[in-house]
């Protein structure tokens, strides 16, 4: 057994208790074009699709990552988790904002215009597609 496809398993249960569990239990309906289950749901087919295609095909022996690599994975970890809380206070825009910064920074990117357009145009885009065209609505900024 290795690493790949006990990654690829994981995921593919976590698509699994997506699917099953959290969705039904804890997305809500709503009138509107569109079902807010849609887009949460193809992201859990897209967890066992590709989470069943990595454990079936990997072949790679096990290898554990450095311990730089285990703290870099713990701090953005971490970073998700306090995006995720911040964002209630400080709202969509500010938080994916500051966050799309701070990956850019762990992926060490450096070239201008892809800063720009995972710094601005990325958030900017979620934002106009859920709030504009899905009409499901993102965190408010408070000021």
């Amino acid at each position: 057994m290795n690493i790949e496809r006990i990654l690829g398993g994981g995921a593919a249960i976590f698509g699994a208790f997506l699917l099953l569990y959290l969705i039904p239990n804890f997305v809500t309906d709503s009138d509107g074009m569109m079902s807010p289950t849609l887009f949460p749901s193809i992201a859990a087919w897209m967890f066992i699709l590709f989470g069943s295609i990595q454990a079936i095909t990997s072949s790679e022996p096990l290898k554990l990552p450095s311990a730089r690599e285990f703290i870099r994975s713990g701090m953005i970890a971490l970073i998700v988790l306090a995006a995720i809380l911040a964002m209630e206070w400080l709202g969509f825009l500010i938080v994916a904002t500051a966050f799309m910064a701070i990956l850019t920074m762990f992926m060490y990117e450096r070239r201008p215009i892809w800063l720009v357009a995972t710094i601005i145009v990325m958030p900017i885009c979620v934002w106009l597609v859920f709030e504009l065209l899905l009409r499901r609505p993102l965190p408010p900024m408070l000021f």
